[in-house]
């Protein structure tokens, strides 16, 4: 659906308009269903992601991606392809990324390799990095000086998975702030089968809303006459980053900003 030319078209005007699009239903319905059985599965393997002053959530492990569909997914959503399917969504050159580089570091390796790298280096890098996600009870992302990408322009991609009746009151959803003020600009929810994509500059930071009780009660209460809602999600996200001196464009794209 999303490679016909006049819905191409459509995408990269929004997208240009307002620097971000949600793209829904983008995988076809068997391979979604297909994933998120995967996704579940007791093989699958998590570990935790802190520390708890920055973010709290599970990844999947490195040997969870070595096999099957997950790993084909993983693979696919940071290979060249892809982006240069999203160049043409957004109009960013995306194909020269040097992809996968950081996959296999946790967030705190991230956070201390930042503080060691020189203004230099960082303005010649361009990469992208990525993990599959749990989101459950508990789960969270905060705003912090030492985030390694809070110097960097980029593009965040999200797909999120099993995302049934999740609500808003639950947490679990991305905001999108001007840097040192409490003005919200974007907010991002889980929903299940879809790719959401978020251009922001330097001035922008963002954090994953703390999954409260809420996720674990409502209609899961036992005697409940309506449909269960997920108590949890997934999702496979990457960023892409690179410094503003170097972004390239292909069109008149602006950064996620209050502008």
């Amino acid at each position: 659906m999303y490679l016909q030319p006049d819905i191409v078209d459509d995408i990269r005007d929004s997208f240009e308009e307002n620097s971000e699009i949600e793209l829904k239903d983008f995988l076809l319905e068997e391979k979604y269903e297909a994933l998120l059985e995967e996704l579940k599965k007791e093989e699958m393997k998590w570990q935790t992601v802190g520390p708890a002053n920055k973010r709290w959530y599970e990844k999947a492990t490195e040997d969870s991606l070595s096999t099957g569909l997950v790993q084909e997914c993983f693979r696919l959503f940071k290979s060249e392809p892809i982006f240069k399917l999203l160049t043409t969504f957004t109009g960013l050159k995306l194909s020269n990324v040097d992809i996968g580089k950081n996959d296999e570091k946790n967030d705190e390796q991230n956070d201390e390799n930042t503080e060691e790298t020189s203004a230099e280096d960082q303005a010649r890098q361009s990469s992208c990095h990525g993990n599959v996600c749990r989101w459950s009870h508990g789960c969270y992302t905060l705003i912090h000086d030492n985030d390694p990408e809070a110097s960097d322009m980029a593009l965040d991609a999200w797909f999120f998975v099993d995302c049934h009746g999740w609500e808003e009151a639950f947490g679990g959803h991305t905001s999108y702030l001007a840097r040192e003020e409490d003005e919200e600009l974007l907010t991002i929810y889980p929903c299940s089968n879809s790719l959401a994509l978020v251009y922001r500059d330097t001035d922008t930071v963002k954090f994953v809303k703390h999954i409260n009780n809420r996720c674990k009660t409502s209609d899961n209460d036992a005697g409940s006459s309506s449909e269960k809602h997920s108590d949890r999600y997934y999702n496979i996200m990457y960023v892409a980053t690179r410094h503003r001196d170097n972004y390239a464009y292909s069109s008149s794209n602006h950064a996620y900003s209050r502008h």
